[in-house]
């Protein structure tokens, strides 16, 4: 689990790092924000969106399967796979 919350810990960074229009999570270059607040900004807001969806999924109109609701649990096992890749390819890299 360590590893999977470093590259996530990452990503947020990263997307600070790159800033407003480049990461859409990131707040804008005005905004004043240190990059370890604008990193912990960008995950207010991922970790909000998943607090909103438990409440209210999302209806998609259209995707590349259909017409469908976005849930938090749908989220969660998107950011698992994702991160669980990140996680293998870093060790991968490292042995």
């Amino acid at each position: 689990m360590t590893d999977t919350n470093a590259v996530l810990a990452e990503f947020y960074r990263s997307c600070a790092l790159a800033g407003s229009p480049r990461c859409a999570l990131a707040p804008s270059a005005d905004s004043g924000l240190s990059e370890l607040d604008a990193a912990a900004d960008i995950e207010r807001k991922v970790n909000g969106l998943i607090e909103t969806l438990w409440e209210r999924p999302l209806g998609v109109a259209a995707s590349r399967y259909g017409p469908g609701l976005l849930t938090a649990t749908e989220v969660h096992l998107i950011v698992r796979a994702a991160l669980s890749l990140a996680s293998r390819s870093c060790s991968v890299l490292t042995s």
